[in-house]
């Protein structure tokens, strides 16, 4: 079951964030993944093993539901119990079911509005601005790498400007 919910959430990533993965896609991906489990207990026991991608996640979750399978297997050989029937193992797979198929917090179709999602929205906007800012100081080292490449190397300067490189005046070389 942890292994089909994997399946459709890395199925899920790659439709909304197509080409190569990056950080931020794997984090999300944990965090989907996670937040599909719809067990809290579960979640803080897994962020507590610091899993950094999905994988790492569902690895840890496929432990700890073993180990909690052993206990309730335990539990019921104390107590003279049998195994989990038929009902008890269909209303668990509706429970994952209905976590899975919960829509994404902030659209229409979840019924949970701006107010509700509002911190969530707020900290995206706030990394968007921060990459935003961290792009644009990037070009502006690229161009100003770029420059002092053209204005110290004539071969340079004539590669990307073509005929119309002009060697720079022997004071600006420092020579």
């Amino acid at each position: 079951m942890l292994q089909s919910l994997y399946n459709d959430i890395c199925q899920l990533m790659s439709s909304a964030y197509p080409g190569p993965n990056s950080e931020l896609v794997d984090v999300v991906g944990r965090d989907a993944f996670l937040e599909a489990l719809g067990d809290p207990s579960l979640h803080v026991h897994i962020l507590d093993k610091s899993p950094l991608i999905m994988e790492e996640a569902l690895r840890i979750a496929l432990n700890l539901e073993a180990l909690d399978r052993s206990r309730e297997t335990e539990t019921r050989a104390m107590a003279g119990q049998s195994e989990p029937g038929v009902e008890e193992l269909r209303c668990r797979r509706d429970k994952f079911a209905r976590v899975v198929a919960r829509p994404v917090m902030g659209s229409p179709a979840s019924g949970v509005g701006p107010a509700e999602s509002g911190s969530a929205l707020a900290e995206f906007s706030q990394l968007k601005e921060a990459l935003a800012k961290c792009t644009q100081e990037i070009e502006q080292m690229q161009k100003a790498f770029v420059d002092r490449k053209l204005m110290s190397e004539p071969a340079v300067a004539a590669q990307f400007l073509g005929p119309y490189a002009v060697p720079p005046p022997q004071f600006m070389l420092g020579v």
